[in-house]
């Protein structure tokens, strides 16, 4: 009976709306208990003679408020009137009682938690502000001047007084119920979403087993008759004629390009899966640059290229880091790409300096630059990525993921910043940014 006595004020476009039932519920019913409190008002004023056209008034206003609910399209502005009907109603009755009970008080921290569960912390502390400041202001006022003000003898107190404390009373537990229920529903709701994230976890963690067992399989599978046909191109060349050497050697070529892939793709997964050796210790960068240097000697030659280190030699610069997989997969990757994408006659600089309790590493080049979406994607290992270099250099497109990858086992950052080469842009070139935990 009460749950049709309730729904019926439903707006139309809420009734489907789980989440707004609650505070609808809440609306109505306090209503409700207004307009009884108000013919309960009534048939007091009826019993002492008194005027019944403030309490008629109140009433009508919370009948209309019915009608609003009813035809709004959320709770908010039906809550908005209630609240302001509420502070109008306490203020009223202040003004038009003389020697009104003080239990009218006992509404204020009713109203202030209905106010903030209804429209917020913001909201319900303004409209408890505002009634707390109208109800003050009411009792500060001097009736005499008031001609509306009707005298009430201590015996007729007595009514007001059982009423007020009832009806309180009545609403607090009310809300009590409405507050419990609320959160019982939220606690179920993210019960069953913790749930179902726990079974999309695992899903997903069986998922990820499958796909680094049928990764392990095909490259183990690919492997073995790549590396037969590498020996056996291999054994070939230079045994033919000119053309079909050549056709040998592009032979030979696609079959380091998919050892590269296969060997890359493993050491991707030996990251992300935790399976790669790593001991993150204090490592001097230092001595990693001139290995970096000796190993890329060669090409910086081939291409007339400088590779400037630059940092102050009087600070050390140990960071918390592997030192071979420092060395092997991020400075060789980061190095090979700058010269990769760099021209002729270009300079490679690597800027290492102390910023408060981290090191940062700067590899810039001056070459052809990435455009914005190729730089968004860079770490992803399941977007293509990979491009030809000045010299027509070829990659795999997982160097990046791999790095991105190792910087976050040191604890560490990876940033890119990239100007794509083209007439309206002088400074084009890409600059990564490594940044390490420093250590003692």
């Amino acid at each position: 009976m009460f749950k049709k006595l309730l729904e019926i004020w439903y707006p139309r476009r809420a009734q489907g709306i789980e989440e707004q039932r609650e505070y609808l519920n809440l609306i109505i019913s306090f209503s409700y208990i207004c307009v009884l409190a108000n013919i309960c008002y009534l048939v007091l004023n009826l019993l002492k003679e008194l005027p019944l056209g403030p309490t008629l008034t109140i009433i009508a206003a919370f009948i209309g408020l019915l009608i609003t609910t009813r035809y709004s399209k959320s709770y908010r502005l039906p809550a908005h009137i209630l609240l302001g009907l509420y502070c109008i109603s306490m203020v009223s009755l202040v003004l038009y009682y003389r020697k009104f009970p003080y239990t009218i008080f006992l509404w204020m921290p009713v109203f202030s938690i209905i106010s903030v569960y209804l429209v917020g912390r913001r909201f319900g502390g303004i409209w408890s502000l505002l009634s707390m400041s109208g109800i003050i202001a009411a009792y500060s006022v001097d009736k005499k001047w008031l001609p509306m003000a009707v005298d009430i003898d201590a015996d007729q107190l007595y009514g007001a007084v059982i009423m007020s404390i009832v009806l309180t009373t009545l609403c607090a537990l009310y809300g009590s119920w409405s507050f419990e229920r609320y959160i019982s529903k939220l606690t179920n709701k993210l019960k069953i979403q913790n749930d179902e994230l726990i079974r999309s976890q695992v899903e997903i963690e069986n998922n990820m087993q499958e796909k680094r067992t049928l990764i392990a399989i095909v490259c183990h599978d690919i492997a073995n008759p790549l590396t037969l046909i590498k020996n056996y191109a291999s054994m070939l060349e230079g045994q033919m004629e000119e053309k079909d050497d050549a056709k040998v050697a592009k032979i030979i070529s696609a079959c380091q390009m998919v050892e590269e892939v296969i060997c890359d793709v493993r050491e991707l997964e030996a990251v992300q899966s935790g399976k790669a050796p790593l001991e993150v210790e204090s490592t001097d960068l230092v001595p990693i640059f001139n290995d970096v240097f000796e190993t890329f000697r060669q090409r910086l030659q081939q291409k007339n290229l400088k590779l400037e280190f630059i940092y102050d030699p009087d600070i050390q610069l140990m960071v918390n880091a592997d030192g071979k997989s420092l060395s092997m997969s991020v400075f060789n990757n980061l190095i090979s790409n700058a010269i990769k994408f760099s021209h002729h006659g270009d300079t490679i600089k690597v800027t290492a300096e102390v910023v408060d309790d981290q090191i940062s590493v700067q590899i810039k080049d001056t070459g052809i630059g990435m455009p914005s979406e190729l730089v968004d994607n860079l770490f992803k290992h399941d977007v293509p990525t990979s491009r030809s270099g000045t010299a027509g250099e070829k990659g795999t497109g997982f160097g990046m993921p791999i790095t991105s990858a190792f910087m976050e086992k040191y604890g560490g950052s990876i940033h890119v910043k990239s100007v794509e080469k083209n007439s309206d842009k002088n400074d084009h070139g890409t600059q990564i940014t490594l940044t390490f935990n420093r250590s003692a």
